[in-house]
């Protein structure tokens, strides 16, 4: 992953305003704009645990469909269809974790660059 993280955070993460996220045209155009819109927030919410030094980069981390919802107002039902896309395409996985259960989500960069790579405008 080697300028990928900083390409990334500065796509997804303004520094000055934490509530901006960015959109990326190419996964919008692929998989839908809602499934950009929830990869951008967990990348986002990533980089912010990663800033915390909650996490590492790469890790898993929980995130809830609740918090999800309130900071982009995608129903939980739009949160299922894009993480299912997300999966199919090898970009996400998700672990179903205790009782009532809870995402464990993981973001697989590497393949997020190629998929970005292989899929990027003209």
């Amino acid at each position: 992953m080697s300028n990928f993280k900083s390409i990334i955070q500065n796509y997804v993460v303004d520094k000055n305003n934490k509530n901006n996220i960015g959109l990326n045209i190419s996964v919008g155009k692929n998989l839908g704009w809602d499934t950009s819109f929830f990869l951008s927030e967990l990348i986002s919410y990533q980089f912010l645990l990663e800033n915390d030094q909650r996490i590492l980069l790469g890790e898993s981390f929980f995130v809830g469909r609740k918090f999800i919802k309130k900071r982009t107002g995608l129903s939980p039902y739009k949160q299922k269809i894009a993480t299912r896309k997300l999966i199919n395409v090898g970009i996400l996985s998700v672990k179903r974790i205790g009782f009532p259960p809870k995402n464990k989500y993981s973001i697989n960069f590497d393949y997020l660059e190629k998929f970005l790579l292989k899929t990027k405008e003209p």
